[in-house]
């Protein structure tokens, strides 16, 4: 059985209600799982899909959005924490992939690199750059940002760049997280298996997973091993 949906994931969305659906479930939680809301049109198609059913298609790179709403739970003040989901760019012009506003981001420039930020109370960011790789378009994408120990890397198809290791106190805030964002700097494009998790799964370059996650236990649950 895949593993990977355990005690320290606090979101997981497999968008594997079927094509044309507009309904994605967080099944994290179960009965208390994350409220998600769209906006702009984005919705669940079988054309191009990494585990399941079907993924979360955005077919524009502006004012389309999926949000999850904001929990004390999905706040990272201090402490460790991976966001990590797979990804079809299909618009290199876009640019936002996941982000929580200014509190944290892993945004896609229309250079083509990855720019990644955390933001303490809203003021600055940590600008990636191409050191940090691309993400391949018209090809799925493993995407993950882990912060371990006060170390923030940025890893894409198991490749890590460090991209910050001042560990600042993030804003709590009330803000909402989206993928996607309510303006003209999202990106097109397929998702799937979108998790958050209270913990860092990677501590080095890995071989992303091979499969969906699923319930508690093996590889995908250990620091130990280069899987999570």
């Amino acid at each position: 059985m895949a593993v990977g949906n355990d005690a320290n994931t606090v979101f997981l969305c497999h968008f594997d209600e079927g094509n044309g659906s507009t309904s994605p479930v967080d099944v994290a939680k179960g009965a208390s799982a994350h409220a998600i809301t769209l906006s702009g049109g984005p919705v669940e198609s079988t054309t191009q899909v990494k585990f399941g059913v079907s993924s979360l298609y955005f077919n524009t790179y502006s004012n389309i959005y999926m949000e999850i709403a904001d929990s004390s739970e999905l706040q990272f003040p201090t402490g460790d924490f991976t966001i990590d989901f797979w990804f079809w760019p299909t618009d290199t012009r876009g640019s936002a992939l996941f982000h929580r506003y200014h509190s944290i981001g892993i945004y896609r420039s229309g250079g083509g690199y990855l720019q990644g930020f955390l933001s303490s109370d809203g003021a600055g960011y940590w600008d990636l750059g191409s050191s940090a790789g691309s993400p391949n378009d018209n090809q799925w994408n493993h995407i993950a940002m882990v912060r371990n120990g006060g170390s923030t890397t940025l890893y894409v198809n198991g490749v890590g760049t460090v991209i910050d290791t001042s560990n600042p106190t993030l804003s709590n805030g009330t803000q909402n997280w989206r993928i996607g964002n309510p303006s003209d700097n999202s990106s097109g494009g397929y998702y799937d298996e979108v998790r958050i998790s209270k913990m860092a799964r990677w501590t080095s370059n890995f071989t992303p997973p091979s499969e969906a996650y699923g319930a508690i236990g093996g590889p995908w649950f250990s620091h130990a091993l280069p899987f999570a």
